[in-house]
């Protein structure tokens, strides 16, 4: 019975931890999410884009570009490619 505060006060202290750790891991998920679809949306242009002869090269800047900034990257890198073809 007088241990019960302290038991509180750690329980208590745990869950404040968690959620302060969860924060950082929630980002991370996201950021991996969206350079996953990044990749998927190149991979899917590349390969419905061969038929209209537009294909964006796999190298390590576009995959610089895309694993950072993901769809918008892919976005990037068409405007830069239809701005070079001009």
């Amino acid at each position: 019975m007088e241990h019960t505060p302290l038991v509180i006060f750690c329980i208590l202290g745990l869950l404040l931890l968690f959620r302060i750790m969860a924060a950082p891991i929630r980002l991370l998920w996201k950021a991996v999410l969206n350079t996953l679809c990044g990749f998927a949306a190149l991979l899917l242009f590349n390969l419905l884009g061969a038929a209209a002869g537009i294909t964006l090269g796999f190298n390590p800047i576009t995959w610089f570009t895309v694993a950072f900034l993901g769809l918008p990257g892919v976005g990037l890198l068409l405007i830069l490619r239809a701005v070079t073809y001009l």
